[in-house]
Order: C-alpha cells, then sequence, then structure tokens
C-alpha cells in the first residue's frame, strides 16, 4: 500500500461517514495488532487476485 492508496482509503472512508475502521500498514503474515483483537482482515492482493 502505497502513501496515496492509504491516503485516498482514509479520505473514502471519511466521506461515507464509517467510523469502526482502523488503516495499518503491515504484512498480512505478521499483522501488528494483538491475537485475538480483529474480527476481519482484507488484504487488497486477495481481492485482486
Amino acid at each position: 500500500m502505497t502513501d496515496e492508496m492509504l491516503a485516498l482509503a482514509e479520505e473514502n472512508q471519511r466521506k461515507a461517514g464509517v467510523e469502526n475502521v482502523e488503516w495499518l500498514r503491515g504484512e498480512i503474515e505478521a499483522i501488528p495488532l494483538p491475537a485475538g483483537t480483529v474480527d476481519v482482515v482484507i488484504s487488497n492482493w486477495v481481492i485482486n487476485l
């Protein structure tokens, strides 16, 4: 994810009025969150495939 992609995602989130989303930069193999704290992870690469 580039800085531009992250900025666009945050702008789209703001426009949609969505407040329960947090954007984090990381690798799917090492998600930068404590275990058991996430319900859903979406990877752009998976969507693109």
